[in-house]
C-alpha cells in the first residue's frame, strides 16, 4: 500500500511516487498544505486534552489514535516533499520543528504558543532593513 494524501490545493490524491511529476510550485503549496494540516491537528489534539481537563470526560482513544496516525503520515509526507523540492537538511529541520512545536503547544497552550510566534514574527519583521522601493 502506497503512502497518499488527499490535497484540496490540488484537488486531487497525491502518492509518494507522483512527487516526481509535480511543479516546484505544486510542491510548495502541498508543503504549506500539509504543514497547515499538522498545525491542525496539533491544535485539535491540544483543545481535546484541555476539554478533557477541565470536563473530567475522558478522550476518544480512537480518535486520538486516528489523529496522531494521520499526523504521522502528512509529517512523513512533507519529509518527502522537501526533498523533492531539494532543500538541503529540510527533513530534520522540518520534522524538528514540527516536534517542537508540539511540544511547546503541549506546554505552553496553543493560544500562548501562537502569541509567542506572533511577537516573534513581529520582531522579525522589524528588525528586517527597510525595503528601498524600485525607481
Amino acid at each position: 500500500m502506497q503512502l497518499t494524501v488527499t490535497s484540496r490545493v490540488l484537488d486531487r490524491t497525491v502518492s509518494l511516487g507522483d512527487l516526481s511529476h509535480l511543479s516546484q510550485d505544486e510542491l510548495r503549496e502541498l508543503h504549506a498544505e500539509l504543514t497547515m494540516m499538522v498545525q491542525s491537528m496539533d491544535e485539535k489534539v491540544q483543545e481535546n486534552k484541555e476539554l478533557e481537563r477541565l470536563s473530567g470526560i475522558p478522550s476518544d482513544d480512537d480518535w486520538l489514535h486516528k489523529v496522531k496516525k494521520k499526523r504521522r503520515v502528512c509529517v512523513t509526507f512533507a519529509a518527502y516533499v522537501n526533498q523533492a523540492l531539494g532543500t538541503p537538511n529540510s527533513n530534520f529541520e522540518y520534522v524538528y520543528r514540527l516536534k517542537l512545536d508540539s511540544l511547546l503547544v503541549e506546554e505552553l497552550g496553543a493560544e500562548t504558543w501562537q502569541e509567542i510566534k506572533d511577537e516573534a514574527m513581529q520582531f522579525t519583521l522589524a528588525s528586517l532593513p527597510p525595503a528601498i522601493p524600485a525607481a
